[in-house]
C-alpha cells in the first residue's frame, strides 16, 4: 500500500475517500473497515507522516551538521598548514636578518589566529631585532660621519707656517685703541 511505501499523503487521501463513501452510504456498502476504523487509519497515517517528516528533518540536520563539521575540519587543517608555512617562512626571514619580513609574517599568522602566543612572541622579537639592526646601522653611519668630520677638522688645524703681514697703512701705535677699518678700501692698499 501507499502507507507502507512511505507515501503518507496518498494513503491519507485514499482513506479519506473511502471514509466519505462509507459515511454517505453506511448501510448500502458492505465494506470493511468501517467508518471508525477508517478514521483511525487516517489518524495513524497522519501520525506516521508527522513522525516520518520529523525523522527526515533530523536526518537532514545530522547530514548538514556532519557536512559542516567536515568543512570546519578542512578549514582548521588548511589554517594549520598555512600557519605552519608562515612560521617556517618567518624563521627563514629572521635567520637571514630580514626582520621586517619576519614581523610581517608573524602579523599574518595573528590575522589568521589572533590568540597565537607564539606568533605574538616572534613578532615582538622581530620588532626588537629590527630596531637593533636599525640602531646599529645608524651607529655605523654616525661613525663614518664622525671620521669624515674629524678628517676635515684635522685639515683645518694645519699649523700656520707663513708670517702674517699687515698692510702698511696700519699704524700699530695709532690704532691701539681702535679696531682696524675693514670697510674701506684704504685699509687694504699696498
Amino acid at each position: 500500500t501507499a502507507e507502507k511505501r512511505g507515501e503518507f499523503d496518498e494513503a491519507i487521501a485514499a482513506y479519506e475517500k473511502a471514509l466519505i463513501i462509507v459515511e454517505i452510504q453506511p448501510y448500502q456498502v458492505d465494506f470493511r473497515p468501517d467508518a471508525d476504523a477508517l478514521r483511525g487509519m487516517v489518524a495513524t497515517a497522519k501520525q506516521r507522516r508527522t513522525k516520518a517528516g520529523l525523522e527526515r528533518r533530523q536526518a537532514e540536520f545530522r547530514e548538514a551538521r556532519d557536512i559542516k563539521r567536515a568543512e570546519e575540519a578542512r578549514d582548521r587543517e588548511r589554517r594549520r598548514v598555512t600557519i605552519q608555512t608562515l612560521f617556517r617562512d618567518a624563521n627563514a626571514a629572521f635567520e637571514t636578518e630580514r626582520y621586517q619580513t619576519a614581523q610581517s609574517l608573524a602579523e599574518e599568522i595573528l590575522r589568521i589566529d589572533p590568540t597565537n602566543s607564539d606568533a605574538q612572541n616572534l613578532r615582538n622579537i622581530s620588532i626588537r631585532s629590527h630596531n637593533a639592526q636599525y640602531e646599529s646601522s645608524i651607529r655605523n653611519d654616525l661613525r663614518e660621519e664622525w671620521k669624515k668630520a674629524f678628517e676635515e677638522l684635522q685639515k683645518k688645524v694645519i699649523p700656520q707656517n707663513e708670517l702674517v703681514t699687515f698692510p702698511d697703512s696700519w699704524s700699530f701705535k695709532e690704532n691701539l685703541s681702535k679696531a682696524p677699518n675693514f670697510s674701506t678700501g684704504a685699509a687694504f692698499k699696498d
